[in-house]
């Protein structure tokens, strides 16, 4: 699925909301779990690798984020590898 000229590779359960922005990272988009109901932010990082700073500075953040607990930041629920 293309959004924003961002190519979103998915599980089929997950549908489509809304595109949210785009950032120094890669881009961010709401999809909806038809399984559950539950809507996630789904953040795609492109050429994630090819910057070791960056990759370095990606790493750092999904670590922080996983202990997160705050209804004003989104954790992480999953990482769909490349």
């Amino acid at each position: 699925m293309d959004i924003h000229g961002t190519r979103f590779t998915v599980p089929v359960r997950m549908e489509f909301v809304k595109f949210l922005g785009r950032g120094a990272f890669g881009t961010t988009t709401l999809f909806k779990d038809t399984g559950t109901g539950r809507q996630v932010c789904v953040k795609k990082i492109g050429d994630a690798f090819s910057n070791m700073a960056d990759a370095r500075r990606m790493v750092c953040e999904l670590k922080l984020l996983r202990f997160f607990d705050h209804d004003n930041v989104a954790g992480v629920l999953d990482i769909f590898p490349p």
